[in-house]
């Protein structure tokens, strides 16, 4: 049985989607656990519907948690084999759990398959090409930022030993929680399986944290900083790689406190900027975005100039 996690937090507008995606999977025995972090719209009253007209949907109510340790709730009451996450506002596409499943147990030692997204609901693509990595392999290349790759906790399926292992899988209290855990939860596997597959449709949404500013955000670098200690433990070659992926994060955070005139985060993310813009631009693996990126910090008018990136810069 695979346990499906969904963190709810006023999202009555998507949460039918959502649901709907879920049950209707096929060819897999599917537990849905909604956890309603104090919901003030219809969230909670749908939440409870559901529990009550589905044996296979439980939901539970907590006190604004955030979204780490609506997560880690979920999982305490989740008793399936298999765990795959969901946020409220998108959808897994018709056939992606079984899908997934089927690459998971068609590859020896697979632990965790790691799946695509879509930003349209129309955009599904099967599996193509399957790519088995050992942890490190995966972890470099997801901290490079690689093609395929992605940090996210969802649009993935985990056999459940993998989440038992981490002690804490998603930190309480922080954002950008399945950035950090990431690295974390692939040490734990024997593989991982990456597929070029879209099963997950992530939907775009303006008012969703990702597209907002908050002081939240800055919390990307509380994430990058923990997977360079994380690394620096147990992946000491990936030293570089982690670099990277936090260069990626202090630059997106410089933009975006730039634009809200947080002048404090400003200078710490110029001050790390201007450390290791010359290590960026000397590791060939470093993709040509966070390269531009040490170019442009060059230049006296940063924050004029990269506000010009933020969209397109380190995402």
């Amino acid at each position: 049985m695979i346990s499906v996690i969904v963190p709810v937090h006023n999202d009555a507008a998507y949460l039918p989607d959502c649901v709907e995606s879920i049950l209707g999977q096929t060819s897999v025995e599917v537990e849905l656990i909604l956890v309603d972090d104090a919901s003030a719209d219809a969230s909670a009253d749908m939440c409870r519907a559901y529990a009550a007209s589905h044996s296979q949907v439980r939901t539970v109510r907590t006190a604004g948690v955030g979204v780490s340790q609506a997560r880690n709730i979920g999982l305490a009451m989740a008793s399936g084999s298999y765990i795959a996450f969901a946020d409220a506002d998108d959808c897994y596409m018709p056939g992606a759990l079984s899908a997934m499943l089927g690459i998971m147990e068609s590859a020896e030692g697979c632990d965790i398959v790691v799946s695509q997204f879509a930003r349209r609901r129309d955009d599904a693509t099967p599996p193509r090409h399957t790519a088995l990595l050992s942890p490190e392999e995966a972890i470099e290349a997801t901290l490079y930022q690689r093609p395929l790759q992605h940090p996210s906790a969802w649009a993935k399926l985990y056999r459940r030993r993998v989440i038992e292992e981490c002690p804490e899988p998603f930190v309480a209290g922080r954002r950008y929680e399945d950035l950090e855990s990431c690295p974390r939860l692939y040490a734990a596997a024997r593989a991982i399986a990456v597929t070029d597959a879209r099963l997950y449709y992530y939907r775009p949404n303006m008012s969703s944290f990702i597209n907002t500013w908050s002081p939240a955000r800055a919390d990307a670098l509380w994430a990058v900083d923990s997977i360079r200690e994380f690394v620096g433990r147990c992946y000491p070659a990936l030293a570089a790689a982690a670099l990277s992926r936090s260069f990626s994060a202090y630059f997106n955070v410089f933009n975006l406190a730039s634009a809200a005139g947080r002048d404090e985060l400003v200078g710490r993310c110029r001050r790390f900027i201007t450390a290791h813009r010359r290590a960026i631009l000397a590791d060939p693996c470093v993709r040509l975005k966070n390269k531009a990126g040490a170019i442009l910090s060059y230049f006296p008018g940063l924050g004029v100039l990269s506000r010009f990136y933020q969209s397109r810069l380190c995402r």
